[in-house]
């Protein structure tokens, strides 16, 4: 269920920023599994994990921003 990503920003600056090579779920076959599928992961406790990991990368930005922050200080 994990596939290779990218992620592109672009600093205020106007340089781009490219994070390359780091896994990250596949929502669409995430939120496509089966009932069977889905109550194992929930069973299992990885259902808890891609949640969170889900939430983690939905967070990208605000992390470039707060870096970037810190740097000018």
């Amino acid at each position: 269920m994990l596939q290779e990503k990218r992620f592109d920003a672009t600093l205020p600056d106007g340089s781009p920023l490219r994070v390359d090579g780091f896994l990250a779920l596949d929502e669409e076959r995430f939120n496509n599994l089966t009932d069977a599928e889905a109550l194992e992961l929930h069973r299992s406790g990885l259902a808890g994990v891609l949640h969170a990991h889900l939430i983690s990368m939905a967070n990208m930005t605000a992390l470039i921003e707060r870096q970037l922050a810190q740097a000018a200080a």
